[in-house]
């Protein structure tokens, strides 16, 4: 087992290994593009309070495999024709109560109809 709490994601942490160890491994650029997709997820973008400058030096050093930053960040941001027409019927249909709790009702007839 291994925790870190500080540690923005287990993406870094397996970047952290192999740095540790990295004359003894290989960091393909294909292996750095999905870290860095997992950092970026679970960074919120690099929003959340556990992103660090250590994060950023991890990122730069995933860089260095020459991974396309810019293809996983538009893949990343592209959302299925399917999701966006359920995401709109959501918020149509959301109901919010005095307290701010929300539900929505979606039945399986709606379902099928907007995937």
């Amino acid at each position: 087992m291994w925790v870190k709490e500080e540690a923005s994601s287990s993406s870094e942490l397996v970047f952290d290994f192999y740095n540790r160890f990295k004359d003894q491994l290989t960091l393909t650029a294909d292996a750095a593009r999905d870290l860095y997709a997992g950092i970026v997820g679970d960074t919120g973008r690099f929003m959340y309070a556990a992103t660090s400058a250590h994060t950023h030096s991890v990122v730069a050093g995933l860089m260095e495999t020459g991974f396309d930053m810019v293809a996983v960040n538009q893949t990343l941001d592209e959302i299925p024709e399917s999701v966006a027409h359920l995401s709109s019927y959501v918020y149509d249909n959301l109901q919010i109560k005095a307290n701010g709790a929300a539900h929505i009702v979606l039945s399986k007839e709606a379902l099928d109809s907007l995937i």
